[in-house]
């Protein structure tokens, strides 16, 4: 997958992409530097880079079978041990009895100050 430069928070679209195996090159922007790593998932791209640099990454993945299929597996194994349902759910779980054993009034606030604070955790 190539992506376009312009950074997003966290692109569906690569998420999608690794949970399917895929290598990919993106951007350096936005949360994608937080999900991929240069030279393991795929390869991220710096806003000086040439066209030349950019088409090599390219032209690496379509050439080197097995740097594609271990930047797909490296993909992958992210995906699931990060974006999972089972570990989304675990984690909503977690943060609900963390507000429900405090017996506070639950408010909009306090709620979202719960979530972050579990985030944090993991």
């Amino acid at each position: 997958m190539l992506l376009s430069p312009n950074g997003e928070g966290i692109s569906n679209a690569i998420l999608e992409y690794m949970a399917l195996g895929k290598p990919v090159v993106a951007s350096n922007k936005g949360g994608t530097p937080e999900i991929i790593g240069h030279g393991a998932g795929g390869y991220l791209v710096q806003d000086h880079d040439s066209v030349e640099i950019i088409a090599s990454y390219v032209i690496e993945l379509i050439d080197n079978v097995e740097k594609r299929v271990a930047c797909g597996s490296t993909n992958r194994k992210m995906i699931y041990e990060n974006f999972s349902v089972e570990r989304m759910g675990r984690a909503f779980e977690r943060v609900y009895q963390s507000v429900i054993s405090k017996k506070a009034d639950v408010t909009h606030s306090n709620l979202i100050d719960a979530i972050d604070q579990e985030a944090v955790k993991q």
